[in-house]
């Protein structure tokens, strides 16, 4: 039998976003408030420098990174859209497993 856990996260319950590098090993990481995240101060490269590029393609659009973070501060600053939508929506994680790294 096999046994799968998730993890629920309702919107409202995000309150910071952990940016991860992923060049080679270094794995440092940078959390940032919603509340105090600024959508022209996000942050370019981690803390060991190296450089995160937010834009995927050469599209005037804005960036899918930049979009869902802009969305995530948007609705933590406005509660009152969460109350009035008439449906919940949750994030639904996987149970994050033991890594070693």
């Amino acid at each position: 039998m096999t046994i799968e856990r998730k993890i629920i996260v309702s919107l409202d319950e995000i309150k910071a976003l952990v940016f991860e590098c992923r060049e080679g090993d270094c794995r440092s990481r940078i959390t940032l408030n919603i509340d105090e995240i600024a959508m022209d101060t996000l942050p370019r490269k981690c803390s060991n420098n190296h450089e995160w590029i937010w834009k995927i393609s050469d599209a005037p659009s804005l960036s899918p990174f930049s979009a869902i973070v802009g969305a995530f501060k948007n609705l933590n600053a406005k509660p009152d859209i969460i109350a009035r939508s008439r449906f919940q929506m949750f994030l639904q994680l996987d149970d994050p497993k033991s890594e070693t790294r």
